[in-house]
Formats: structure tokens, sequence, C-alpha cells
């Protein structure tokens, strides 16, 4: 009941084999604002729609002054903004996303065998790292793992190997990409085992290759706060992710420039005619949902307003026509692009807040 990127993972997934999907019918809950930008944002990532369901107990309505979720619920900021802000999406969700250029290869089989041993489908290597280059990077990442054979790994520039275990026919794969020339990072002990225990010998047909680069596995972030440590992000080294992206030449299409704490993601949308782009930024939070972005006067309480500067780079010369659709509707007029990214001075937001920003082209 609360918005939940790891099924972005899955979303991903189903994206690259075409495969329609559900989401569980529990998820949109909107006891504040932000619960229901954060649900429509993640449930969007790489989708071609986002989920929308509504799911309260009647006693929200009659009895709101029984529990403060139920209170909140029967606020305007609750399901009325929800249904407000339905239009500012559905133009959102008219651009189809930018295909990523970086793809996370974790492995189930490395979670079933040397990890925790967990039946739960969130239990995949490489979980830390795609959340870590989406929410922390601003990077768009797919998602795959050795069930994955509709997944054509000569589309990426940089592929992310994660997992101690991997079988035979991933490090054939794996192999085969880093010999093609792309590259390819191996996160701590990534591909050092076959699944019967024995020694992988995945790095040594890599040895000496200037394209493949090791680097260390996810960390948590420090947080100034305590409360809630287990829930607390991760994130890779900045600069070693930074010169990995140069070396594979992948630009992000777009980042948000902050001092804040937390910070912000982003994802771009483009309709087939390149005349309008649609972006959308989310400020992150800290810890679970629960009590961090379920009440908003707690919310800005503990982690007050972020602001940042939002830079679009993949965006043609060009006189833009800039409107904000979501939260506030701000016309931002026309800006001149040449040479550079557009830039967008963000309005100040709390964590799990949404802006959405209709670029069109004059």
């Amino acid at each position: 009941a609360s918005p939940v990127f790891r099924d972005a993972m899955l979303q991903s997934m189903c994206v690259q084999a075409g495969v329609p999907y559900l989401q569980e019918l529990h998820r949109h809950v909107p006891t504040s604002r932000s619960i229901s930008d954060a649900t429509s944002y993640f449930t969007s990532y790489l989708s071609e729609s986002n989920f929308w369901l509504l799911r309260w107990s009647t006693e929200s309505f009659e009895n709101p002054g029984n529990h403060p979720v139920h209170a909140n619920f029967a606020k305007p900021h609750g399901y009325q903004y929800a249904v407000e802000s339905r239009d500012a999406w559905q133009a959102y969700m008219q651009g189809d996303s930018y295909e990523p250029q970086v793809l996370v290869f974790g492995s189930r089989l490395s979670n079933q065998i040397a990890g925790e041993r967990r039946g739960y489908y969130h239990a995949i290597d490489g979980l830390l790292t795609y959340q870590a280059l989406v929410e922390q990077h601003q990077v768009p990442t797919h998602f795959a793992n050795e069930h994955c054979s509709w997944v054509d790994l000569s589309k990426f520039k940089l592929i992310l190997l994660c997992g101690m275990v991997h079988d035979q026919k991933t490090v054939e794969k794996i192999v085969s990409f880093a010999k093609q020339g792309g590259i390819l990072a191996l996160v701590a002990d990534a591909g050092t085992r076959l699944p019967d225990g024995s020694a992988s010998d995945l790095r040594k047909q890599l040895a000496g290759m200037p394209n493949v680069i090791a680097i260390a596995a996810p960390q948590r972030m420090q947080l100034k706060r305590a409360e809630l440590d287990w829930a607390w992000p991760f994130e890779h080294d900045h600069k070693q992710i930074d010169q990995l992206l140069k070396q594979a030449k992948v630009t992000r299409p777009a980042k948000v420039i902050t001092d804040s704490d937390p910070a912000f993601q982003v994802q771009l949308r483009k309709t087939p005619d390149s005349k309008k782009i649609y972006v959308a930024v989310m400020r992150n939070w800290h810890g679970w949902y629960r009590n961090n972005i379920e009440f908003e006067e707690q919310l800005k309480a503990k982690w007050g307003l972020g602001t940042g500067k939002l830079l679009i780079n993949a965006i043609p010369d060009g006189k833009w026509q800039v409107n904000q659709l979501l939260r506030d509707k701000r016309d931002l007029g026309v800006i001149n692009v040449k040479q550079g990214p557009l830039s967008i001075d963000l309005q100040p937001a709390l964590g799990g807040q949404v802006q959405i920003y209709e670029l069109t082209a004059r």
C-alpha cells in the first residue's frame, strides 16, 4: 500500500518483452499529495500507463476522525488532489519514454543460492544497483536477469553485472557483449561462481579488456537522521558512475542539480513527432513511506522544502514554450535553446512531490 519503486524492476522486464502486466490493486491510497504523486511517478516508469486505482474504506468518508489516514484521505489534498492531477498525468503519458542505454543485469540465481534465499519476487541481486542508478544517479536504466532471454544486450552501451552466481549461458552472453566493445562494469563479486558452486571463468575471459571495469557494491547513504536506518537508500560512488557514463558515451536526458537532501530524480518523454517533451521531476524521500510521505505536516517538519535546477539535455536547438502542469500551473514563456541544455528553476518541493513540465516546439 505504498509507492514501491522495486516494482519498476519488474515493469522494465515486462516492457522489454512486450508483456502486458497488472499491478497490485491496493497501491494507490492517496493519504497525501506526496503519496499520490509518487505512486503515479513510479508506476509510469518506462511504461505506457500509470496506475490510478483508488482504494479506500467507506470509513474514510463516514468517520474520518477515527484514524489519521482516513482523516487525511477525506481532506482535499487526498482524494480530491488525485482527481485534480489526472489531466497533468494524462498529458505526460502521451509521450514515449526515452529508451535507456544502460542495463543492470542481475541474478535471481545468486540471491537464491548465495543470498537471502527468499522466494519473494524482489529477491534478485542487482536491485540495489538498479535503484541507485535511477533514484540517486538520475540514469534511465533497464533491468534483466538470467530468465530474460528476450533482452538484446547489444542495444545497450553500458551493462552493470550484479550477483556472484551466474549460469554458463549468461557468462557467454556477457563475454560476447564485452568482446563487441560494450562497456561492462562488474559490481563487487559479480560473475565469480557458477550455480554448482564452482569457480566461473568469466573474469578470466574478460581479463585485460579496457572496456571492463570493476566497481564496488552500492552502499547505504550516510544520512544525518538516525530513524529508519534499515530503509535508507543506496548509492554508488558518484564519480565512478559518471566516469562509466563518460566512457560509454551515455548522456543523461535530464538531470537536477541540487544541494537539497533528499535530492531529486527525473523522467523524460516525447511525442512521436518530437514536437512536445514532457519532464516529470520527483523529490526523493528518506526511509519508509509511512510517516515519511504519508503526512505532509510531518514531511515538511522533517525534511523541509527542496529546490534545484532542472537541466534538459535531450532537446533540439530552437524555441520552446515551457509550461508547468503539476502541481502548480505556470507559464514559463518561450526559451531559446542553442547548443546547450534547457534550464528550469524548480519550485520548492516536499519529499515525494512531483512537478510535470510540458515543452512545445515553436
